[in-house]
């Protein structure tokens, strides 16, 4: 990829970098005469294409690593000049107001992990080839976060997204000196997550979205106060959270959805409603969608929670009572939003619109409720996140007329751990009568056993084997509570790795899984997958070849959305 230029008014699109390995990412300059733009180095690009061709090409971990760095180039063909540290990487870059300085984010090595193992180096780079400054360490990171980086209109001060509070956390607006100091937290405390910010050109004031609940509300943020101003009260639409604004913050377009209607981009002024202005996914207009509810139940401790449920086109709560399916979000800090709820990891129109009535909790570790909801499953995973999901699934079993006697549970990433764990380690050990008859052809529900059949999407169930394989072992060890070379044991981590349990599990389990997953490598549905084989519970593998941690080949996502209804179909529906 490079970048290319073309006019406003149109004509023949020219490129603008040559860069071999191709670009990152990059950015106009304030006066748009110069690009800065991230990318490999050349030398390092020219290297691993040669040995790919010549089938000389070991993969040796740590020698010579791919760090990104930042240039600039003017014009097409002019000079570029290298900016950046050579033995750093380039997480994230913003021009200053007067173009003469670019603030970045380093992290130690272009490894993923880096950011959250060894923290990130705000500094500031000048265009004249005097040293680098020196800004900030932020002692935790991660690699989205500080992508962010906006400058105050005066350059006095640098804002960026970052966690709360470490790893595990909240994502949060920050604020630094430009000449250095201590990051100070503007929305610490607050009882949601940031999302996205933009910083209007003409002022000091910042606006973003939040995570608050199940749907996402814009903000302005006073930089210097921390003072918060609720923009669009009566939007109705629920945004996605990525959005851009006008240079003066008057007119904003976001990508929303809701309910039964698929994402579009919104478009109208900050202090007032939006309205649609594209006209995607033309042809799922005109469907009749399952109808989407907020939904929400108390747990065991008494928090309160808060989660959607579907139910079938055309039925309420009226007999004949519908199979039900808990679909629990991945992350763990991701979230179920009252938006458009349809997608390759995410089945619950799909679901719904076979007749099954679906219920999607926010248990904790998500986002939405603040750093203390957040944090909760730091080596605590399978804990009170799953009494949250076990107590709405009886509430949900109450109150939405599904039928008690087939529920199913299933989940993508962290809602495929969630699934692993419900069929063995989330049962108490003092339940020893289960549901399904030796041969599997009689289901009656038992108590603690409330699970028919479960799908468990490319989700974790050895939380040692995560922290030593996965492309994150410092936020797979969080979770986890340790790594395998701590000690000898006994370890946290085995307590709560869903495989500790496969002696106990009887649930009918689907696995399906990217082939080239580095984020839960495919052993962990393997591993589990031999598990159940040896003990005769009726269970499948699926492996997307080429496929990472999502499933993006259009003829593998038709196969896995079949996969998904065969699955409930066969053993919520005898």
């Amino acid at each position: 990829l490079q970048v290319w230029q073309s006019e406003v008014s149109g004509g023949e699109a020219r490129p603008i970098t040559g860069w071999k390995g191709g670009v990152v990412d990059f950015a106009w300059s304030p006066e748009s005469t110069r690009v800065a733009f991230t990318a490999p180095d050349e030398a390092w690009a020219d290297e691993r294409k040669r040995r790919e061709e010549s089938g000389d090409d070991p993969m040796v971990w740590s020698e010579r690593p791919g760090f990104r760095r930042l240039h600039v180039q003017g014009t097409a063909g002019s000079k570029v000049q290298t900016v950046s540290p050579a033995d750093r990487h380039v997480l994230g870059f913003c021009w200053s107001p007067s173009g003469r300085e670019i603030a970045v984010a380093l992290a130690l090595r272009p490894e993923l992990d880096s950011p959250a193992s060894s923290g990130v180096d705000l500094v500031r780079l000048s265009l004249d080839g005097s040293a680098p400054q020196s800004v900030c360490h932020l002692a935790t990171g991660f690699t989205a976060a500080v992508e962010t980086l906006v400058w105050s209109r005066d350059e006095q001060q640098l804002l960026f997204i970052n966690l709360e509070r470490g790893v595990p956390s909240s994502r949060a607006l920050w604020t630094v000196a430009a000449d250095g100091g201590q990051a100070r937290c503007l929305t610490a405390g607050i009882d949601g997550c940031v999302i996205a910010c933009h910083r209007l050109e003409s002022a000091d004031r910042v606006i973003c979205t939040i995570a608050e609940g199940l749907t996402t509300r814009l903000y302005e943020i006073d930089a210097e106060s921390s003072r918060r101003t609720l923009l669009q009260p009566g939007v109705t639409q629920t945004m996605t959270g990525q959005f851009d604004v006008d240079a003066v913050g008057r007119t904003i377009a976001a990508i929303c959805s809701g309910g039964t209607q698929p994402p579009n981009v919104w478009c109208g002024p900050t202090d007032g409603g939006l309205h649609r202005a594209s006209n995607c996914n033309s042809a799922l207009r005109g469907l009749r969608w399952a109808e989407q509810e907020p939904f929400a139940w108390t747990a065991p401790d008494g928090r309160a929670l808060d989660g959607l449920v579907l139910r079938p086109v055309g039925q309420r709560a009226s007999p004949p009572p519908a199979p039900g399916v808990v679909l629990v979000h991945g992350g763990p800090y991701g979230r179920w939003a009252d938006g458009f709820n349809c997608g390759n990891g995410n089945w619950a129109q799909w679901l719904a619109l076979a007749g099954y009535a679906v219920l999607l909790p926010n248990p904790r570790g998500g986002m939405g409720h603040g750093h203390d909801f957040a944090a909760t499953v730091a080596g605590e995973v399978g804990m009170a996140d799953w009494l949250d999901v076990s107590s709405g699934a009886d509430a949900f079993l109450r109150d939405s007329g599904a039928d008690p006697e087939r529920l199913g549970i299933g989940g993508w990433s962290q809602g495929g751990f969630m699934t692993a764990w419900a069929a063995g380690g989330g049962i108490p050990p003092e339940i020893t009568q289960r549901s399904w008859n030796e041969d599997y052809t009689v289901w009656r529900t038992a108590p603690g056993d409330r699970f028919r059949a479960g799908i468990a999407g490319a989700g974790p169930t050895d939380w040692g084997s995560m922290a030593a394989t996965s492309d994150l072992p410092t936020f797979e060890a969080m979770l986890g509570g340790g790594r395998p070379g701590d000690s000898v044991g006994p370890h946290r981590h085995a307590v709560v790795s869903p495989i500790s349990y496969a002696s106990r599990v009887r649930m009918p389990l689907l696995f399906l899984h990217g082939g080239s997953d580095e984020r839960v490598p495919p052993g962990q549905a393997i591993g589990f997958f031999r598990e159940l084989q040896a003990r005769g519970v009726p269970s499948e593998l699926v492996l997307y070849p080429r496929e990472p941690h999502g499933i993006a080949e259009s003829m593998h996502v038709i196969d896995m959305q079949r996969r998904v209804r065969a699955w409930f179909d066969r053993w919520l529906r005898s």
